[in-house]
């Protein structure tokens, strides 16, 4: 059993998406309803980024699915993620970058969504701007990338 590290430092919890589609707590066959993308992303914090790492479960191959993502300190994310591997000594993984930006439209419903008065809005406007990008995030959580396993001294 390996470790599937999904990734990001945009300021928006698009590896913890992708590793819920890889655990199958989103679809894969179709674009996710607007409640079951919230119930993914309040589990996670929407507007956080804090660098919480977030188990998402296991994929269909037993690897368990983990989300990490910050607000976009540069080459931070992945330094955090080389101290995650090393503190919690683990030695079988595959880390997979996203490489998606957030739109205008995601940060302003990112915005809304903090505001009582128009949390409902700022909701439908994640829930747009992620299915736009969603085959992308779909292509990234399917993909098959080689487990990474540490180097043997010879």
């Amino acid at each position: 059993m390996s470790k599937i590290i999904f990734y990001n430092d945009t300021g928006f919890p698009f590896s913890v998406i992708a590793a819920a589609i890889r655990s199958g707590l989103l679809p894969q066959n179709r674009l996710p309803e607007k409640y079951e993308l919230l119930r993914v992303l309040k589990s996670c914090g929407i507007n956080k980024g804090d660098a919480t790492v977030f188990n998402l479960g296991y994929d269909l191959n037993n690897d368990k699915c983990l989300a990490l993502w910050s607000r976009g300190d540069g080459d931070m994310t992945g330094r955090i993620v080389k101290s995650f591997l090393g503190l919690f000594q683990i030695k079988e993984y595959r880390l997979v970058k996203i490489n998606i930006k957030k739109t205008l439209l995601l940060v302003a419903g990112v915005s809304l969504s903090n505001l009582p008065g128009l949390r409902a809005l700022g909701h439908q406007l994640i829930h747009q701007a992620v299915n736009a990008v969603y085959r992308r995030l779909l292509e990234v959580a399917i993909e098959r990338t080689p487990v990474t396993r540490p180097l043997r001294a010879v």
